[in-house]
């Protein structure tokens, strides 16, 4: 096997009025033998598993086989929400227009690769016959059905965010959520025998403890070749933040494929919309425009009014190595709600994350550093900053934001669920694992530890300003630390603090350093929710904060008044 070069284009595509958003890999020669479309998993999945359906999409443009990446409707950059009633037939439509544009790429029968979830709703799409030919088909560590991935998916959310207080007509997952009746939906759906006849070869890559009866049924039908697909959890349920790609399964999928495929390569010339003009979540007409910023080109979505009436920005930041999409996708339908309002939005991948930087399989990308206090300055600066910027983020993501504050980069800062309280990291942090970063400190076994109980004399009976100057250098976590730098920046300051989170704000002694505060940063406790902001409940306080904001500013918005935003009273 010869591999080559290749280069990776995104793209949106589909009808004018509802886009898809794509990523094209095709063999740099411009020659390729075939093309195959690789369908992600949904909600958490999708995100966690952005960068190694990139890798395995490379890796299949370096045997020449073109591959396209795919968004479903309602999911990732893609049109429309994920809460809609009719969402199963628009991820048929999604999977139907993927295959569509390969064909008119190239005019063979595509392959497909589906992972988990994305399994599923490929074989529901080719099983109804409007799908068209397709060439093989991977179904990669397949949901066999909807009704066990929704228990699963709503049980994982449970444990994770709680499950309280969410709205009766919404089923709440990690990464999306559905309407009733879109999730009734979903739960109707199984890999079919039915669907075994619309492709000629079939190809299974399961885990080794993988078993399920739907799937067996149909593995009777279809006949298809087999392989044990290992690291699968770490991949796609990663336990904490550093998602492994599983650098050998991806290699045993594009080796599968470069043997069915036929050898004659021909040229391809893909046609590239780098933007898109389309109905926000209110009806008003806005525009997404993908962008590159800074000299690394960091991968970036603009979203602004077709007829801006006010220069005011919100910039998002993922947390750790998440993509730009945000919790539960809220960056996505944030930056829409706020281009109906007359501003723009911006959300971006910093360097080894999302759609940013070339994937490897054995990557490990530290959640704080240098290159990644670097990005989000330039992504500061390709918002325009500092007046009319106001940036929004999660734990990590909260910090760098607060950094381009800090910087003169930003007028106001969202906090949310800030766990690193200190502008100094120690060495350790900075090489860590994302999985040992942004961990509270409140667990049994910490406490419980030498350096713990140290910890937790000093916070009660060291004077204020001993643990002040802990904080400053970095020995310990004080909100007066970064809340104080950003204040005497002039900044405008809104912490949002979930329960947990709240907690931890409390026992490092927050209160006590807001009270020393002339002008104390606003401070919001939504009572219930999660670290992460997966519960809706932390989602919407962050979207009231940056509607009011932009309301504020004199945005167009009489027609699209933000939510309530109840402040509690600063301690």
């Amino acid at each position: 096997m010869t591999k080559e070069a290749t280069r990776e284009l995104h793209t949106y595509l589909g009808p004018e009025e509802a886009p898809l958003f794509g990523a094209i890999h095709l063999p740099a020669s411009g020659e390729a033998r075939g093309t195959a479309l690789v369908c992600p998993p949904l909600g958490k999945e999708h995100f966690d598993t952005v960068r190694g359906l990139r890798l395995l999409a490379d890796e299949l443009a370096s045997v020449g086989i073109v591959a396209l990446r795919v968004d479903y409707y309602g999911t990732g950059d893609s049109a429309h929400e994920a809460e809609r009633d009719d969402i199963i037939a628009l991820w048929d439509t999604s999977v139907r227009l993927g295959l569509a544009h390969l064909r008119a790429l190239l005019p063979l029968p595509p392959a497909i690769v589906a992972l988990r979830a994305g399994a599923l709703l490929v074989a529901n799409a080719l099983a109804s016959g409007d799908a068209g030919e397709v060439g093989p088909v991977v179904l990669w560590d397949p949901v066999a059905t909807g009704r066990s991935y929704l228990r699963e998916q709503r049980a994982l959310f449970a444990m994770a965010a709680d499950s309280r207080a969410t709205p009766p007509e919404a089923v709440p997952l990690l990464g999306m959520t559905l309407s009733a009746e879109g999730a009734a939906a979903l739960s109707g759906l199984r890999i079919h025998p039915a669907a075994a006849g619309s492709a000629a070869r079939w190809l299974i890559a399961r885990r080794p403890e993988s078993t399920g009866s739907a799937l067996d049924a149909f593995a009777r039908s279809a006949r298809p070749d087999e392989l044990v697909s290992t690291g699968m959890p770490e991949f796609v349920q990663a336990p904490g933040l550093l998602v492994r790609i599983p650098g050998a399964a991806i290699a045993d999928i594009r080796n599968w494929l470069d043997r069915v495929l036929p050898d004659k390569a021909v040229p391809v010339s893909p046609t590239i919309r780098d933007s898109a003009s389309f109905a926000g979540p209110g009806g008003e007409q806005i525009v997404e425009r993908i962008e590159r910023l800074g000299e690394h080109g960091l991968f970036a979505i603009r979203t602004f009014a077709r007829s801006p009436s006010v220069d005011r920005t919100a910039l998002f930041f993922a947390t750790a190595n998440d993509t730009h999409h945000g919790p539960n996708r809220a960056w996505v339908s944030l930056s829409r709600a706020v281009a109906e309002m007359g501003a723009q939005a911006l959300r971006f991948d910093r360097r080894g994350a999302g759609e940013t930087s070339r994937p490897l399989a054995h990557e490990r990308t530290a959640v704080y550093g240098p290159s990644s206090i670097e990005d989000a300055f330039a992504a500061a600066r390709g918002a325009g900053g500092p007046d009319g910027v106001i940036t929004a983020g999660v734990c990590s993501g909260a910090w760098h934001g607060a950094a381009a504050g800090r910087a003169d980069l930003a007028e106001a800062v969202v906090l949310v669920n800030v766990t690193e309280w200190s502008w100094r990291h120690k060495r350790a942090l900075a090489k860590a694992d994302a999985d040992s970063s942004g961990v509270l400190r409140s667990d049994p076994a910490f406490q419980k530890s030498l350096r713990g109980r140290l910890k937790a004399a000093l916070r009660r009976w060291l004077p204020y300003p001993g643990w002040l100057l802990l904080g400053k250098l970095g020995v310990t976590q004080v909100p007066e630390v970064l809340l104080r730098a950003l204040a005497d920046a002039g900044v405008e300051i809104t912490a949002i603090l979930a329960p947990h989170d709240a907690d931890w704000f409390d026992s490092q002694r927050g209160p006590e350093g807001l009270r020393r505060m002339r002008a104390a940063p606003r401070l919001l406790r939504t009572g219930i929710g999660d670290h992460a902001a997966y519960h809706p409940a932390v989602r919407d306080a962050v979207r009231a904060v940056i509607l009011e904001w932009c309301a504020r500013n004199e945005a167009r918005c009489a027609d699209h008044a933000p939510p309530p935003c109840t402040e509690a009273a600063n301690d």
